[in-house]
């Protein structure tokens, strides 16, 4: 058997225009914050009150409740006061936009 050697510059024409090299975007420590992370910066206290409940309700010294209007069980923590972290109503995410809509609006 008398085979050829193909040589790598013989193979990549075989298959040239077939596929395309794609670049993917380098992700670099220089670029602009996210909007999470400009928020979380713009608003420390929210941010700490956040954490704190994430850290209770894993810790189990917190419990999630019903939605207090509506009883649905998977709920947001809503805080009245940013100061007392741990107190919190217990909204589902319809009932928790539409109260942030409306305290926007009395403003």
């Amino acid at each position: 058997m008398n085979q050829k050697k193909q040589t790598p510059g013989a193979l990549a024409g075989a298959t040239e225009g077939k596929y395309e090299s794609v670049q993917l975007p380098k992700k670099n420590s220089a670029s602009a914050p996210t909007r999470q992370q400009k928020w979380r910066r713009e608003n420390p206290k929210r941010y700490a009150a956040h954490l704190a409940v994430q850290t209770a309700l894993r810790l189990g010294i917190l419990e999630k409740k019903s939605c207090e209007v509506c009883g649905k069980t998977k709920v947001d923590a809503h805080h009245r006061d940013y100061d007392r972290p741990y107190a919190v109503t217990w909204l589902c995410r319809a009932h928790h936009v539409a109260l942030h809509r409306s305290e926007a609006g009395c403003e």
